[in-house]
């Protein structure tokens, strides 16, 4: 298993290990470029951890505070952007959430 295959498989068992704990974000939410992210506190960790919704793509993060990770969101985004350029594919629209 490559490094990005154990970001995704640690990604995909923070999420799911969040909603198995019924995580409460209080709603933090954060937009930029069409992409929105909730920002939770995870005790575990020590971090905050965030996610892109909307899409099936495998995109999270995380940072030492508020104010960092704003900077880790649109980062995370624009290096999604990026990857699915490079890889030639289409990057996933938001689909929104009802």
């Amino acid at each position: 298993m490559n490094s990005a295959d154990l970001r995704k498989n640690r990604c995909w068992k923070t999420k799911q290990s969040r909603r198995a704990n019924g995580w409460n974000s209080g709603n933090t939410t954060l937009h930029y470029k069409g992409y929105t992210t909730r920002i939770e506190y995870s005790e575990e960790d020590g971090c905050f951890v965030g996610d892109l919704v909307g899409i099936r793509d495998i995109v999270c993060f995380h940072a030492g505070s508020l104010e960092e990770i704003r900077i880790v969101f649109e980062e995370s985004v624009d290096d999604y952007l990026l990857a699915c350029k490079e890889f030639n594919r289409q990057p996933q629209k938001p689909v929104l959430e009802m």
